[in-house]
């Protein structure tokens, strides 16, 4: 006679599995490569600090490398999708609107690399792996274009200015806001206060914001 016992096959909880694992993978790999580096921090560092095994990591990540990109594309998803949203509910007037979104876009890396020693966030716009696996800049300037097209026909803008090449122009001023901070001699050192930094972010982009506003 085949006894049957309730509950023999009832599988047990699963913990640190598929997105959960994922997640703790991402947050315990954050704090190391923001302490460490990306050099300097190994898988073996990550799967101690998140207390799983080597293979746990290697199952949701080819390499290192590849996890630190993942922890940059979160905040370049969430950075976007803010900025995308600011984009269509912009209403006029549209410059101030953008202006806007760039300073909190801008304050927001700014915290990043005053956080952590080598925050990846903070190399959003620069380092060479991030820029080619991402495409950040890219699909930032694309936002600006709508942006500043919505002022054009709001009639903000002089006439005739090409929206693509004054993005352009915005784009090349900004960078100078952006790690690595040209008064620094690298992305860590020697940063400006808070509110100072915050100050001549914001007159930058008012002077080039005003010098494209018609006036009335």
């Amino acid at each position: 006679m085949l006894t049957t016992f309730t509950g023999l096959f009832t599988p047990m909880p699963r913990t640190k599995v598929l997105a959960n694992r994922q997640q703790l993978i991402l947050d315990s790999a954050r704090a190391l490569f923001g302490r460490y580096g990306l050099e300097k921090t190994t898988v073996e560092d990550i799967a101690r600090e998140a207390g799983i095994s080597k293979g746990a990591i290697y199952l949701e990540f080819p390499n290192k490398e590849e996890l630190y990109v993942a922890i940059v594309r979160q905040f370049k998803d969430s950075e976007l999708s803010r900025m995308t949203l600011q984009v269509a509910n912009a209403k006029p007037p549209v410059l101030p609107r953008l202006n806007e979104m760039l300073l909190e876009h801008i304050m927001r890396v700014y915290d990043h690399a005053t956080k952590q020693v080598h925050s990846p966030e903070a190399l959003l716009h620069v380092h060479k792996l991030i820029k080619s696996k991402i495409g950040f800049t890219v699909v930032l300037r694309d936002l600006v274009v709508q942006m500043l097209e919505k002022a054009s026909a709001n009639k903000e803008i002089a006439k005739g200015k090409d929206c693509k090449w004054l993005a352009d122009l915005l784009m090349a001023n900004i960078a100078t806001l952006l790690p690595p901070y040209p008064r620094n001699s690298t992305v860590y050192d020697g940063f400006l206060p808070r509110h100072e930094f915050e100050e001549n972010a914001t007159e930058l982009l008012e002077i080039f914001l005003a010098g494209l506003t018609v006036k009335r």
